[in-house]
């Protein structure tokens, strides 16, 4: 490992806070997040350094404890990184860290591994660098559990709860009836999902702060989503998954035929591909601020299209042209809502509980979509 940060800074004793795999979708309720923030306030109060790391939320979240604390912490980073400085900038960014009390370490990983196969030799780095590990949320029998066990020297088990992933209810809408009395056809809809992330507008340290205050609620569900957008009064954009790497809003066209398809569960996500909240935009008034349908192909397809036609390009996927059934259609880059005249925006919710409440609302019409 490679070590860079404040000379001397790391020389006080150091401790690590461990968890198994958690749900993607935790509250601040949750038994572990409240025991891990306890663990990080203990070790504050010691003039302790954190060791942790990133790429699951069980290490992100004791960063952004520390973070919020102002502690010393050294994060091990678990795979090659080709430019360190602009890296460790960014993390810091990210997370509302100080350069001056924050140290990385790097992993001498070979270039190409994927950061999952690294994640053993970073778990067993963190209890390494440690003086002492204060195990929180440890499942029996996991990865975690054999480095407790590996370490019993060096283990705390003040902050020991008992383990319990979570698992949210599985949204279904699998039996989701397309509301009639309205006129589908009249409108394009991005609709949200819940995001095991930040929203593209905030910081790491934003979304950590919004999960650990949640109690009922996960922080950024879809409908907390849809309120960040009528909030900010942007769409943002996004790349993922996109060819190319452009930054585009998707919006959909919906029919009786593809509105199961659309909310479809996903189990490798753990989430429906789309929930159905959204914001809706008149067909006219969305093709003159230049959304066009998507269009739908095979990769050669890609390769021959002008540059100005690429991001609206979509493989038809592999299965019967299963992605052709959403009617996608796109904006490039940011929406804003302001652009749009309010006569052609409509807010989306699924059942007539879940309209926004009148500031988040603003002055736009609601349409139920289930009936």
């Amino acid at each position: 490992m490679v070590c860079i940060g404040p000379e001397g800074m790391l020389a006080g004793p150091k401790a690590a806070i461990l968890n198994s795999r958690q749900s993607k979708f935790p509250l601040g309720s949750d038994r572990w997040v409240v025991s891990t923030g306890r663990a990080v306030a203990s070790l504050h109060e010691r003039g302790w350094a954190l060791v942790t790391s990133l790429g699951m939320n069980t290490w992100e979240l004791a960063l952004a404890f520390a973070s919020r604390r102002k502690m010393k912490t050294l994060v091990v980073i678990p795979e090659r990184i080709e430019r360190p400085a602009v890296y460790m900038e960014d993390v810091c960014r990210r997370f509302g860290l100080s350069r001056e009390r924050t140290a990385f370490g790097f992993l001498e990983e070979p270039p190409g591994i994927r950061p999952k196969k690294t994640w053993p030799t970073r778990d067993a780095a963190v209890a390494q660098l440690a003086d002492r590990l204060l195990p929180v949320s440890i499942c029996p029998g996991g990865t975690m559990a054999a480095l407790v066990e590996a370490n019993r020297h060096k283990v705390d088990f003040t902050f020991l709860t008992p383990y319990d992933a979570g698992t949210r209810p599985r949204p279904r809408y699998d039996d989701a009836i397309l509301n009639p009395a309205v006129d589908w056809n009249k409108w394009l809809i991005h609709f949200t999902r819940s995001s095991d992330g930040p929203w593209p507008d905030e910081t790491d340290l934003d979304f950590y702060s919004g999960m650990i205050a949640s109690t009922e609620e996960y922080c950024r569900s879809a409908r907390r989503t849809l309120a960040h957008m009528l909030k900010t009064g942007t769409i943002c954009g996004s790349a993922a998954r996109i060819r190319g790497g452009f930054s585009v809003v998707p919006l959909a066209e919906v029919t009786a035929d593809s509105v199961n398809h659309l909310f479809r569960y996903r189990p490798r996500f753990l989430n429906p591909g789309l929930e159905p909240f959204g914001i809706a935009v008149a067909r006219q008034a969305a093709v003159a601020l230049g959304i066009r349908p998507v269009l739908y192909g095979t990769p050669d397809l890609y390769d021959r299209l002008p540059k100005d036609d690429q991001p609206f390009f979509q493989h038809r996927g592999r299965f019967d042209s299963q992605w052709m059934i959403e009617h996608e259609w796109r904006h490039r880059g940011d929406l804003p809502l302001g652009r749009i005249p309010p006569e052609s925006l409509q807010i989306v919710v699924p059942t007539a509980g879940d309209i926004p409440s009148p500031q988040n609302a603003a002055s736009l019409s609601v349409s139920v979509l289930f009936v």
